[in-house]
């Protein structure tokens, strides 16, 4: 029953663990260079992935034909999974790399990541603990449209303060959209299972 709250707290916890990111990764930039960051990358990655290796691997056979997997009854349920993967990549990927020409001193970039995933995180908490209490669809279609008015302002900035302007209020109406369709999303699959 409360399946926005739980996505909300969830989705929380794992933006927050990006809220120091860019800042510490600015600074390394700065003080030591790129290649310190790369080797510190590497290490992480390579520790995060000593779990992994001591976990037993768990196969189900299944069977697949991508053919099949389109002329199934909930096709259109996908396309908004095909969306959300773009929107993400293109925010989380290609939007931080195009500020960057904007922003060419590395602590600044870093700070303003920081400070636009502390708006995010402040934005999912609070959309999460409300939205067991609203229409989860109106917010989803609320939080499309201001969200992508976002996108919309982000394609023609022209200046450094449109540009973040554009980022901020996308931090800002990114959780309308976002845990509504999650907390969706597990509400149906339990149904499913």
């Amino acid at each position: 029953k409360k399946v926005g709250k739980e996505v909300g707290v969830y989705r929380a916890l794992t933006i927050g663990t990006k809220i120091l990111g860019p800042i510490i990764g600015a600074l390394i930039i700065t003080m030591y260079g790129f290649n310190l960051l790369f080797i510190t990358i590497i290490g992480l990655t390579l520790i995060g992935l000593i779990p992994l290796l001591l976990t037993k691997d768990i196969k189900t056979k299944q069977p697949f034909s991508l053919k099949k997997s389109f002329l199934r009854k909930d096709t259109p349920l996908k396309f908004p999974f095909i969306g959300y993967g773009a929107v993400t990549f293109a925010t989380v990927w290609l939007w931080p790399l195009l500020i960057f020409l904007f922003i060419s001193a590395y602590l600044e970039l870093g700070l303003f990541g920081t400070i636009v995933n502390t708006i995010t995180v402040i934005g999912v908490l609070i959309i999460g603990f409300r939205a067991d209490k609203i229409n989860k669809i109106k917010l989803i279609k609320a939080g499309s449209i201001l969200f992508s008015s976002s996108l919309l302002i982000r394609a023609f900035a022209t200046t450094i303060f449109q540009a973040l302007s554009a980022w901020i209020f996308g931090a800002l109406t990114w959780p309308l959209l976002d845990v509504p369709f999650e907390a969706l999303t597990y509400a149906k699959s339990k149904k499913l299972n």
